[in-house]
Parts: C-alpha cells; sequence; structure tokens
C-alpha cells in the first residue's frame, strides 16, 4: 500500500488488502475451531472471552501508535512500519513452531 499511487497500483493494493483480510478470516475461524476442539465444555466460555480480549486488546493501543506515527512521520512511513511490524510479527510463532519441531524429534 504505500507503493501504491494514483492508477494502476491502487487496484493492485486493494487486491493485496483483500487478500490479507481473507487470510484473516481464515485465521480467526480456524482458531476457533481449534480452541473450542481442544478446550473442554466447561471452560469453553472462558476461554472464548480470555481469547478475544487478548486478540482485540491491542486495538486502541495501535490506534494510537499509528496516529501518532502518521502525525510524526507521515502517511507513507507509517504504512512502511505497518508493514514491517506485520512481517516481523511471524517471528515469534515461527520460533514457536520451530521449537516444537525440534522437542517433537526427541
Amino acid at each position: 500500500m504505500p507503493l501504491s499511487e494514483p492508477g494502476w497500483s491502487v487496484y493492485l493494493a486493494v487486491l493485496g488488502l483483500s487478500a490479507f483480510s481473507l487470510g484473516g478470516v481464515v485465521r480467526v475461524v480456524a482458531q476457533a475451531s481449534l480452541q473450542q476442539a481442544l478446550t473442554p465444555d466447561r471452560l469453553l466460555g472462558r476461554m472464548s472471552a480470555t481469547a478475544r480480549f487478548v486478540a482485540s486488546g491491542g486495538v486502541p493501543l495501535g490506534g494510537l501508535l499509528g496516529g501518532a506515527f502518521g502525525l510524526a512521520f507521515g502517511a507513507s512511513a507509517t504504512l512502511w512500519i505497518g508493514a514491517a511490524g506485520m512481517t516481523l510479527s511471524v517471528l515469534p510463532t515461527l520460533r514457536w513452531w520451530l521449537t516444537r519441531a525440534d522437542l517433537r524429534q526427541v
């Protein structure tokens, strides 16, 4: 999105954002299915509430940081910062996954 300018690149940015949103929907459905399959019935309500709180608890902070970055650095730089942050956010999950794979081989 930070690379898009008036013209065809806007359509490409819209297509990419749509694919990203679809991936988010697939992740939420898979996460909820896994949580419900692994959680005992008596704890489903607590688990669901906790998962929603953790998942959406950072939204207000992200909004404040996005606004502050936009004011300080401009819209394009803020979009680059957001893209970098979203890209790097996979690293803790990847590290966890690799650690689990090592444990399974032992």
